[in-house]
């Protein structure tokens, strides 16, 4: 309907929800509501454009009767029943879910409230709730809605006695004085704020007191002269409500321009509002002594802007560490606008004394007053001219206002009578000033000197004209009312104690913080400015709020208790857990040089703050059997390498050390944590989700591991080019120190040349001067290395300086994984094979794991494969070409090759490895197998010839593992151990048997 007019500056997405989770036994929990704050106040949630709506239910929830009479609904009037058969058509949401606003806001224990559930009732749906709306325009439609839902029910007449006046509007006839009227009903006065309205009782002037003159062709027709007559037209208050509700129009539409736009000129309203002037007088039956009790407030321009409310807590529900002050208590607004000056000194002699400051005007008038028991204003103000020898106007106005708002000021030493404009003391104040020295001075009146009674002193008889209608900071003290045709729909609080109720707070969504009440007059006027007022009669509210709430909504917020105190103690404790991730050298294994996890999160165990380190250590250590019962399955060892089985025991594994996953996959070692310390593990520094390292101190997978930073393994690749046709790959760890120290070492011994030979170039991904998707960079290392800064990945490449740069740029591409790129020949006919040589002994055990990458014919046999690999690599002269052999090696088995076959006919991968090993190859006649003893993982090979029979093949079986005894059979078996078929058809030959080449064969009883 306004479009952008009312949208909230800064407006979020509150879709999602921005409350932290923390983890407890892998299922989320959301950071509970917090408890209410010192100020036992709790706020309201933006719903993303909602402020307009918080600003006005903190208002509605703060006015103790409209409260009130929405907690005392009962369920059968809302139509609430526990049943889960009720009928929902016959509930009345809005009032239901005002309710349990209103009871959260009052007993639950939590800091923020939701209006999610009123904004449902409304029929809201979707981003309605995300869309700004005018406060004014909802404050009527909401209320509306109420009364609307409110029929039928104890609380049917509570918008109607609350907030709803009359308003006549009447039309006199200038020929024969006939008055023509109407009524309306009103929820909330319409102000109109210009630059020629700074003041909210001269714009009430403007509405109610002045007529506007019907003439010309804007005539009107009188039923009773049977003509168009000319006529006033004027509007009058007939009846005023309990809650008094102003709306400043602040926002116009500029006909010029065709431009909205918000009226901030200053625009000043008082504390104390007296409304009687503006009620018709022949139906004055409503109490129009207001005071303001809240202050809704827009900042931002037409087109967007944010709502919050001051608001004067009458029931003293919050708590406040402002002191309450005279100034607090009776507040005068007046001193915001109007400049101070200073009083003018009295010469006058009272009571025969000259006097040279000015003299309390309490005390003068009192003593005027005392010396008769009434006085008309007009009487007092020559009696005061005369006694001081200046008006009121020239001295004290403008420090105090008028007389007549001094005189309302003061309300526990003068009574003021509205009707008949008579002033007379209290009771208490006759002890007070009926002294002889007053007497004395009442009775020097008419003997004092009248040299000063000019007539420019005399006092104007417009400050009396009319009571209330002054300027700014009318009456600024709670007055009693005598005038007996006064009367109201509640009982006026005459006898209120001072301060009750005068504490304010100001309601921002969710912030709420106590202010001043003199910080309201800063709301008259700029960008943020008062939109909004809410005044309300001397009421008196009962403060057993409690005693109005349904036992079911009682007991609804007592289980909603229960449930934040569970919530919070679940939570307290997710925040004061530790997730940590435990990791063994059982989980971990060796790849391309670096120590790698099996199991990236390692072993979840879950632990407190105040534990201390020493227990975080002795559960591990308990536990550590249950973290390894169930080790990952083993392949049989088919090769000539051996390894060494890994054995943790508890009582050697007492370090716990940081560990971290690099971004190459690999571990590293932080700093140690201190075991042998009473430390509790906040103390040292564990947070939640970190990994530890549980080991002896000195050796990972045999390995010696340095810890710290500054040993953080750089993962190699390095690439060594023989030609174009031939290269080396060699993975390894490195520290930054010895990066490219090892670099040269290895590509030296790998080439069999000296390193000052040798060209080395380094991959550089992505630099600032690169886009990332831009091609890899190629640095020339020289021997300056100071200045190179590592990556965790690094890659280089190696050749002869005799080599051609372009050939070796072309064949030494990774692929986008990462990995070497195999590069083929131009010959269709040749073939990648991938081979390793166990038949070298390096000096480091890491150039044992170095892979050749050769482009072969594939038509070659296996024999001059050999030849070939041996020949390319200058391994002729060290290694007879007899006793070695080939051996293909994939994920699933190990085949040892026969020497006359070729490489086409093998089934291999660019993944599977042809081992060059120590050894004699089978003839054609012979194979191959493998043979796994009782209970063990190591395999022993063995030759057999084809033509053998299985009779013969088990007694040379069991003779080369010294076992005796008929309870043995041989069984075949996968690569993990597991027995398949038995080979118990001893009459049949190895090739019958279907036992081939690379079988595994297994004694078993």
């Amino acid at each position: 309907m306004f479009g952008e007019l009312f949208k909230e500056e800064n407006s979020f997405d509150n879709t999602t929800n921005n409350s932290t989770t923390t983890s407890i036994d892998g299922n989320p929990i959301d950071e509970p509501p917090k408890p209410r704050g010192p100020l036992k106040l709790v706020g309201f949630k933006n719903q993303g454009s909602t402020c307009y709506l918080n600003a006005l239910l903190q208002t509605l929830f703060l006015t103790p009767e409209f409260r009130d009479g929405i907690l005392q609904l009962t369920s059968d009037e809302l139509g609430y029943s526990m049943d889960a058969d009720s009928d929902p058509s016959n509930q009345r949401k809005i009032p239901y879910q005002l309710q349990l606003i209103f009871a959260r806001l009052l007993l639950l224990n939590q800091n923020t409230c939701s209006t999610e559930g009123l904004t449902e009732s409304f029929g809201w749906r979707n981003d309605e709730e995300l869309q700004q709306h005018d406060v004014q325009e909802l404050s009527r439609i909401f209320l509306d809605a109420i009364e609307a839902s409110l029929v039928g029910t104890s609380s049917e007449t509570l918008i109607q006695n609350l907030f709803k006046g009359k308003i006549v509007n009447q039309i006199v006839c200038d020929k024969c004085n006939r008055i023509s009227e109407r009524d309306e009903d009103f929820l909330d006065l319409t102000v109109s704020v210009t630059n020629n309205m700074k003041l909210l009782e001269n714009s009430f002037s403007n509405t109610f007191k002045h007529a506007e003159t019907m003439s010309g062709k804007n005539q009107y027709f009188c039923e009773q002269c049977n003509q168009l007559v000319d006529a006033k037209k004027r509007a009058k208050l007939k009846t005023l409500p309990p809650i008094l509700t102003l709306s400043l129009l602040r926002f116009n539409y500029h006909k010029e321009t065709f431009s909205r736009y918000k009226e901030t000129s200053p625009f000043a309203f008082p504390f104390h509002l007296d409304m009687t002037p503006y009620v018709n007088c022949r139906s004055i039956n409503s109490c129009g002594h207001y005071s303001l009790y809240s202050v809704i407030v827009h900042s931002g321009s037409a087109h967007r802007g944010h709502y919050q409310a001051h608001i004067r807590d009458v029931n003293k529900l919050g708590y406040s560490d402002i002191e309450l002050t005279n100034e607090e208590i009776f507040p005068d607004f007046s001193k915001f606008i109007q400049t101070s000056e200073t009083v003018p000194v009295i010469k006058n002699d009272i009571m025969n004394k000259k006097i040279s400051d000015p003299i309390n005007p309490e005390v003068i008038l009192a003593r005027i007053v005392a010396k008769h028991e009434s006085m008309r204003l007009d009487e007092l103000g020559q009696a005061l001219l005369k006694a001081t020898g200046s008006s009121w106007s020239k001295v004290y106005r403008k420090q105090y206002g008028t007389m007549a708002k001094f005189l309302r000021s003061n309300c526990e030493t003068f009574n003021l009578d509205v009707a008949t404009r008579t002033v007379s003391l209290c009771k208490s104040a006759h002890e007070k000033f009926l002294s002889d020295i007053a007497l004395k001075c009442a009775e020097n009146v008419e003997d004092i000197d009248k040299h000063s009674a000019d007539a420019s002193l005399l006092p104007n008889n417009s400050e009396y004209e009319d009571l209330t209608n002054s300027e700014l900071g009318n009456a600024m003290g709670c007055c009693k009312l005598v005038n007996p045709n006064s009367c109201c729909c509640y009982e006026i609080c005459s006898e209120e104690k001072p301060g009750t109720g005068m504490h304010w707070f100001n309601f921002n969504d969710e912030n709420i913080k106590t202010i001043s009440v003199n910080e309201i007059p800063k709301e008259f006027s700029g960008r943020k400015c008062a939109y909004m007022l809410f005044y309300r009669n001397d009421l008196s509210s009962s403060f057993e709020w409690f005693e109005k709430i349904p036992d079911f909504i009682k007991d609804m917020m007592n289980n909603e208790n229960i449930h934040l105190m569970e919530w919070r103690t679940k939570y307290d404790l997710a925040v004061n857990r530790l997730d940590l991730h435990i990791y063994t050298e059982e989980i971990l294994i060796m790849s391309n040089g670096l120590i790698k996890c099996v199991e990236l999160d390692g072993y979840l165990m879950s632990f407190y703050q105040h534990q201390q380190v020493s227990e975080l250590l002795s559960e591990i250590q308990y536990n550590l059997d249950r973290m390894i019962k169930k080790p990952k399955r083993k392949k049989l060892q088919l090769t000539k390498k051996t390894t060494k089985d890994i054995k943790i025991s508890p009582l050697e594994m007492t370090n716990l050390n940081i560990l971290k996953i690099l971004p190459h996959g690999g571990i590293h070692l932080y700093e140690s944590l201190p075991v042998g310390r009473e430390i509790a593990l906040k103390e040292a520094g564990i947070k939640n989700n970190s990994s530890l390292f549980l080991w002896n101190g000195k050796s990972v997978l045999n390995q010696t591991i340095q810890i710290g930073i500054e040993y953080e393994a750089i993962s190699v690749k390095l690439i060594c080019h023989y030609d174009r046709n031939s290269r080396c790959y060699l993975s390894f760890k490195a520290s930054q120190s010895e990066c490219l120290l090892l670099v040269r070492s290895y590509a030296s011994k790998l080439l069999n040349t000296s390193s000052n030979e040798i060209v080395f170039q380094r991959k550089i991904k992505g630099n600032e001067s690169h886009n990332e998707d831009a091609d890899d960079c190629i640095e020339v290392i020289d021997n300056d290395i100071s200045s190179i800064v590592y990556g965790y990945e690094e890659n280089f490449t190696a050749f002869c300086k005799g080599c051609q740069l372009q050939e070796v740029q072309r064949n030494s591409e990774l692929d986008e994984t990462g990995d070497f790129k195999n590069a083929l020949s131009d010959k269709c006919h040749n073939k990648t094979v991938h081979v390793q040589l166990e038949i070298i002994n390096y000096d480091n055990e890491i150039l044992q794991e170095s892979i050749y990458e050769l482009d072969i014919d594939e038509k070659m046999s296996i024999e001059a494969l050999k030849s070939f690999v041996l020949c390319k690599l200058n391994l002729q002269e060290i290694i007879n070409i007899e006793e070695c052999r080939f051996s293909l090696h994939s994920k699933q088995s190990v085949l040892c090759l026969y020497d006359s076959i070729t490489v086409s006919s093998l089934p291999f991968t660019n993944d599977d490895i042809f081992l060059l090993e120590r050894g004699k190859a089978p003839t054609n006649e012979q194979v191959l197998i493998f043979l796994k003893p009782p209970n063990e993982l190591k395999c022993i090979e063995l030759l057999l010839s084809k033509s053998s029979k299985i009779s013969e093949a088990f007694e040379r079986i069991l003779k080369e593992l010294n076992l005796n005894g008929d309870e043995w059979h041989l069984r075949k078996c996968n690569r993990y151990g597991d027995l398949t078929y038995l080979l118990d058809d001893n009459n049949k030959t190895i090739t019958e048997a279907k036992i081939s080449n690379g079988d595994i064969i297994a004694v078993s009883i």
